[in-house]
């Protein structure tokens, strides 16, 4: 559906969104405070390697991604993840660092360092 304004309006956008987290599903478990959240189907896309940030103390290496989630849909919830929030993924544990919420969806930037 088209706003009056010419934009995709916040339902429209989250069917598009879970049709794209449909052609590539993960099943992800974040981790708040200690206490693990419930399973949820998202889409999940990390960058190809990676980086390395120089410290006093040495070189770490840093990863990031991309999880792209779902608010505002007429039949689903929404997508349940909060900035710190850790997950692992291919054996990796990332730290939610930024959140972003465009209409009808969720994006979720992650880091891994290590």
């Amino acid at each position: 559906m088209i706003s009056p304004i010419g934009q995709i309006n916040g339902e429209a956008r989250a069917e598009r969104a879970w049709k794209r987290i449909q052609r590539s599903p993960s099943r992800v478990v974040f981790v708040r405070n200690g206490v693990t959240q419930a399973v949820q189907t998202l889409r999940v896309e990390l960058g190809n390697g990676g980086s390395s940030v120089g410290l006093p103390t040495g070189t770490i290496g840093v990863q990031g991604g991309v999880i792209y989630g779902i608010r505002d849909h007429k039949t689903l919830p929404d997508t349940n993840v909060k900035r710190l929030d850790r997950v692992v993924i291919e054996g990796k544990e990332y730290t939610v660092e930024t959140i972003v919420k465009p209409p009808g969806e969720i994006q979720a930037f992650v880091v891994a360092r290590g």
